[in-house]
């Protein structure tokens, strides 16, 4: 609703903007920030590791190509499906950074192109 006649609020409808205006302490305001970005820190990593792994799987279980299957001896991870979870996260990033082609949902493009990766098998 927010951007219509609809959504009365002064402020856009972020998580952040929710819990300042329901506490108006500060101290429980930088609290929240702290959380709000050591969570972010935790989570970013994950993605990453989800997504190369996801397309491991895939490979293993003949749903896209074998490449994608392969494991470094050295490193003992899929390094093509990291390198390529790689490209799409910094394409999501840039897209979300400098266009406004998804909006809301441009952090979804990574999670929905890895998905449909298997389609080229």
């Amino acid at each position: 609703m927010s951007g219509t006649q609809y959504y009365k609020i002064v402020f856009p409808p972020y998580y952040s903007s929710f819990v300042i205006l329901a506490s108006p302490s500060v101290i429980l305001s930088v609290i929240f920030a702290i959380g709000f970005f050591l969570g972010g820190i935790f989570y970013m990593p994950q993605n990453q590791i989800i997504a190369s792994r996801m397309m491991l799987a895939f490979a293993f279980d003949s749903l896209a190509p074998a490449k994608l299957g392969e494991v470094s001896e050295r490193f003992h991870v899929p390094v093509i499906s990291t390198l390529i979870a790689l490209l799409i996260s910094l394409l999501s990033l840039w897209i979300y950074v400098y266009t406004n082609w998804l909006g809301f949902f441009s952090q979804l493009f990574a999670v929905a192109f890895s998905f449909s990766l298997r389609l080229l098998r």
